[in-house]
């Protein structure tokens, strides 16, 4: 009984293991990094040198989108994310990945950043201050059709 039990230990043992040591990454919040409102301001006014210089993603839904962004930003959803299986390489080619939301609590733009970390997209921040924050400062904010 005893060698019977200890084989089935071992599998469930490798089972929990294989997953961590295959390349998975697990993020958590301590991982995420973040962006001010200057230093984004920075980063878009380098972007019109180098447009690979950085890509700003808005995570929220269209119609949400349509009604007004920053400008440049395109409208990626999370699930689109999810469901693509590689890193994009309209994503990876930036050498900064910016995400933001409509505000600091912003869930999908938080799991956006946290996804993005997941797949291994290097240089990934969150400008958690978002749309309202972008508002808020007085700049522009780009409309598009659905």
């Amino acid at each position: 009984m005893f060698p019977r039990t200890w084989w089935l230990m071992s599998v469930v043992l490798l089972l929990g293991v294989l997953p961590a040591g295959c390349g998975e990454k697990r993020v958590d919040d301590s991982d995420i990094s973040f962006i001010d409102l200057t230093q984004l301001r920075t980063l878009m006014d380098e972007d019109r040198g180098n447009p690979d210089r950085v890509i700003i993603i808005d995570p929220r839904i269209p119609g949400d989108y349509a009604g007004g962004h920053i400008p440049g930003a395109v409208n990626i959803r999370l699930t689109d994310v999810q469901r693509n299986t590689g890193r994009d390489p309209a994503i990876a080619r930036h050498t900064y990945i910016v995400v933001y939301g409509n505000d600091p609590g912003s869930a999908i733009a938080k799991g956006m950043t946290k996804e993005l970390l997941h797949r291994r997209y290097s240089k990934v921040r969150w400008y958690q201050g978002g749309l309202a924050e972008w508002r808020k400062a007085g700049f522009r904010v780009e409309s598009s059709a659905e």
